[in-house]
């Protein structure tokens, strides 16, 4: 039993047509006709709450969220460098957990354009979770239960935070050198100085997350620092150089904009806390100057 929550025109596209998706690998064209809702009464009562929202967005819906004792767990989905201090402050911390999707794409006048990676991969690509404490409990597989039996796999992670501010580390420089670019991923694809850029901005970024305590939570962050760049330039190359990467990164890039330029101040605020120089960094500046986003 699923009810949607969306707003202003959103709300109005899917009362009347549906939740629409496109998978830009196949053309193939999804709707899904749901129970949608623009506003969350105080006497709703729902087991699991997703909130889906860019960061930059999430605070407006917090009052409504706490305003709302028939609701059990809160799990917010999506990039976070700043740490969950201000969830905790704004709503009740036992009934919080985090995650990632690991979903890039965009949403075009209210339809969703992805990419299914089950087809490239062959498998699912699993939504990331982890509990403030990093300790699984109860309500934990409670949950994984139930995103499971609507076919959505999880990956547990107990350090939530450090893994999705590693993220953020090879995120940021990546949508900068596309946003640098027009969101165009073939014209990045074919500079190697910026390519070289997004590795470099990773390691300053990552070891000013090693300053802080965090470690990074995967082979593939241990590996790029590491790599060579005579390694690491060819094989990105061929990864920008797909249509996977035209809707996944570029367009991810370009609907977010806004959002990855409140990341990078606040990844800048981390550094400035341990004492950190950001010269990479400050180069990003620059290409999330709203004046010269790309339409």
């Amino acid at each position: 039993d699923v009810t949607m929550m969306a707003r202003n025109s959103h709300y109005d596209f899917i009362k009347s047509n549906g939740l629409v998706l496109t998978d830009e690998l196949s053309g193939e064209r999804f709707t899904a006709k749901i129970k949608v809702t623009d506003t969350l009464n105080s006497s709703d009562k729902f087991d699991l709450v997703l909130v889906t929202m860019r960061k930059n967005h999430q605070k407006t819906i917090f009052p409504v969220l706490a305003s709302n004792p028939g609701i059990r767990h809160i799990l917010f989905i999506g990039n976070n460098v700043a740490g969950f201090d201000s969830y905790f402050n704004a709503l009740p911390k036992e009934k919080l957990l985090f995650g990632f999707g690991r979903a890039g794409g965009g949403r075009i006048n209210h339809v969703i354009h992805f990419v299914d990676r089950e087809k490239i991969s062959h498998q699912r690509m699993s939504l990331m979770l982890g509990e403030p404490d990093g300790q699984i409990k109860k309500r934990t597989r409670e949950i994984i239960r139930i995103l499971e039996k609507a076919e959505i796999p999880v990956r547990w992670t107990g350090n939530m935070d450090g893994w999705l501010k590693y993220h953020l580390a090879l995120v940021l420089p990546l949508c900068g050198m596309l946003l640098k670019h027009q969101g165009d991923n073939y014209m990045l694809a074919d500079s190697p100085e910026d390519l070289k850029f997004c590795l470099h901005a990773y390691r300053e970024m990552g070891g000013i997350l090693k300053q802080l305590g965090y470690q990074p939570p995967s082979f593939q962050e241990r590996l790029f620092f590491w790599i060579p760049t005579f390694m690491f330039v060819p094989v990105f190359k061929k990864i920008l150089r797909t249509k996977f990467a035209e809707i996944a990164f570029a367009m991810h890039a370009k609907a977010a904009a806004d959002e990855f330029a409140g990341h990078l101040a606040e990844f800048k605020q981390l550094a400035r806390a341990v004492g950190r120089s950001t010269p990479l960094m400050d180069q990003l500046d620059a290409c999330f100057n709203p004046d010269d986003l790309p339409v």
